[in-house]
């Protein structure tokens, strides 16, 4: 509950300052969910737990200019199972994937889009920190758990800008 007024309040600060004369789509609410019950990999569960959290607070910086009180709403369905076994996959980083329903859907709620989002951690090294040591990285490292967080949000705001 803390986390969504935390997020809640994050979307009404921004909107307050928003700029809707550039925004193609306004956006009310952005909403991420998962069961992480499903990642038994005992060092990813722990730098991926916020992942829901993490998610909507990306998105929304990118889409600052776009939070209104009115708008449509964002909601995304990570998919627990298939991240759960491309993280427990001994095959490296290199083969780990996220993966979600979107829906984007206008406040009328007869008009929505909705697409399936795959992002792979070779479209997330865009998002590595400079210098980072792709040698070390394995799925529980922060700076990859970032980027490929960090790539998602950016594919999710890229289709409502």
């Amino acid at each position: 509950m803390k986390l969504l007024t935390s997020l809640t309040a994050l979307l009404s600060a921004t909107a307050i300052s928003a700029s809707a004369a550039y925004a193609t789509t306004d956006i009310e609410k952005i909403e991420v969910e998962i069961d992480l019950t499903a990642i038994e990999d005992v060092e990813a569960a722990e730098v991926w737990n916020d992942i829901a959290n993490d998610l909507e607070t990306a998105i929304a910086k990118l889409l600052v200019d776009q939070i209104t009180e009115e708008g449509a709403t964002i909601l995304i369905d990570i998919d627990e199972v298939f991240l759960a076994n491309s993280l427990s996959q001994m095959l490296g980083v290199a083969e780990t994937q996220l993966k979600g329903d979107v829906v984007i859907k206008e406040d009328d709620s007869a008009k929505h889009e909705s697409f399936e989002l795959t992002v792979t951690a070779v479209q997330a090294q865009a998002y590595y920190p400079e210098g980072t040591d792709v040698t070390v990285l394995n799925v529980g490292n922060e700076a990859f758990y970032n980027a490929m967080i960090d790539s998602f949000a950016e594919h999710v705001a890229d289709k409502v800008k």
